[in-house]
């Protein structure tokens, strides 16, 4: 089984290869494991306890094809680093979500955005030997806290990044030899995990956890089925310190090292993630989807063919069937298939006007957000919400507009008052014009669903 870590030191911004020439369907070789290692490259050896068993740490040489692949993954954690922020990527199954657990260093002055490039870095590896390079994002801070901590650990599917693990505020990763995961909740549970069969996700390996149980302190052991049963503390005390023997200190490349991509803007201003890329039809990409999430063996989940943008590929809307799965909407637009997530109440759109609106609302908070869809990406061009019922009117609903009379009005960060916020609404999407998706079936009918109406496009053109 073959592993190997790149380290980058990077002084120009290499050439986008990858996506703009290979978009259609790229080999695998730009980014595999099997081209050779570079003359100048250090192999560091089993004894290095630094870097672990067969890592490879390159002088200065980029491969174009691993920094063009895992750019958008890199510049959300540039991005949001230098700003303090976190995006909220929806995790209704996105693809790359940023750790939060990355250190946000203070000084007298302020924010410390240049330490927090520095305490954090990156690079890539086989971990787990299949001969495709993973991105290795982890600590290189001085806080004993995060010592060797992984905040995330991406792989490639569909030809975009996918994330295979993601630290939390009280979820810590490390990395702990090949195709291995620690796994740590400070303070009771302890968890090794190993790559899964579809090489996008984890399973249990074994584990520990630490119980308080009526002033009694317990200690269980965690199968792979995740059953647990008591344990003696002598050992669980030896499992823990091979846990903890086995975290790896990896040759990381801080991110002070590390030039963007794409500009910040895209990302702030673009509302969708990328599912996949190089489906040669969007049949085929709506089904890779439908595979994916084994969507036919979930129960409340329904599906519908709506038609946004001005062509004549139409959109897959699939309604999770419970609030907090919400909706997601596909689109495809030249072999990319993009996914748009929202509430799942109060979702219309304007047919073939390219506008989509997600107006939902509880306990007299509510809001409009409107996106736009154009070449397969979505973006949103207005985000409102109103809210607060007057107590001595009480619940009042326009039904011309379908919304409730509020004391508060906003537009973005900006109070406005009701005619404002309605006239604002009006001039990105005409609500008399919208209609909401119809046609619903169930999951497991979508693929004979997408036959007929892939007839009826045929029977239109003909």
């Amino acid at each position: 089984m073959k592993t190997g870590f790149r380290r980058i030191v990077m002084t120009i911004l290499l050439p986008a290869l990858f996506f703009s020439t290979c978009a259609a369907g790229c080999s695998r070789k730009v980014y595999e494991t099997q081209s050779p290692v570079p003359a100048e490259a250090e192999t560091v050896s089993a004894g290095d306890e630094t870097a672990g068993a067969g890592f490879i740490v390159p002088g200065n040489e980029a491969d174009p094809g691993l920094l063009e692949i895992y750019g958008e993954v890199l510049d959300r954690y540039y991005y949001m680093l230098t700003g303090r922020t976190v995006t909220a990527y929806e995790r209704f199954n996105t693809v790359y979500p940023a750790a939060v657990t990355a250190p946000f260093p203070d000084s007298e002055d302020g924010y410390d955005g240049e330490s927090a490039l520095d305490g954090t870095g990156f690079g890539f590896s086989d971990h787990d030997g299949d001969g495709m390079y993973e991105l290795i994002v982890g600590s290189l801070s001085a806080d004993p806290s995060l010592d060797k901590v992984v905040y995330g650990v991406y792989t490639v599917r569909h030809q975009v990044p996918y994330a295979v693990i993601v630290s939390s505020g009280n979820t810590y990763y490390y990395i702990c030899g090949e195709d291995r995961f620690c796994c740590e909740r400070p303070g009771w549970r302890w968890s090794m995990y190993e790559r899964a069969e579809d090489g996008v996700s984890v399973k249990l390996v074994e584990g520990i956890a630490l119980y308080n149980e009526g002033g009694s302190i317990q200690w269980k052991k965690i199968s792979a089925d995740g059953s647990e049963g008591p344990v003696a503390a002598e050992e669980a005390d030896r499992i823990l310190t091979v846990y903890e023997n086995s975290r790896q200190e990896l040759p990381l490349s801080p991110f002070s090292e590390y030039k963007p991509v794409n500009p910040e803007e895209m990302y702030t201003e673009e509302a969708g993630t990328v599912f996949g890329k190089g489906f040669s039809s969007w049949q085929e990409g709506y089904l890779a989807y439908y595979e994916d999430h084994s969507l036919s063996e979930l129960d409340t989940v329904s599906c519908t063919l709506i038609y946004v943008d001005g062509d004549d590929i139409p959109e897959l809307t699939v309604s999770s069937g419970v609030e907090a799965g919400g909706c997601e909407t596909l689109s495809f637009h030249d072999g990319m298939i993009t996914v748009l997530h929202t509430s799942r109440l109060n979702l219309s759109y304007i047919e073939k006007r390219g506008l989509l609106c997600n107006s939902d609302g509880v306990r007299d908070h509510y809001y409009d957000v409107v996106y736009s869809l154009e070449k397969g990406r979505w973006r949103c061009l207005f985000n409102g919400a109103y809210f607060d019922i007057d107590p001595e009117t009480g619940v009042r609903l326009d039904k011309e507009t379908g919304r409730y009379h509020t004391l508060h009005y906003r537009v973005g960060d900006t109070d406005t008052d009701e005619e404002t916020y309605l006239s604002r609404l009006n001039e990105v999407y005409d609500i008399k014009q919208a209609v909401r998706p119809g046609d619903w079936v169930s999951a497991d009918s979508l693929p004979q669903y997408m036959n007929s109406e892939t007839r009826k496009i045929g029977e239109n053109n003909g």
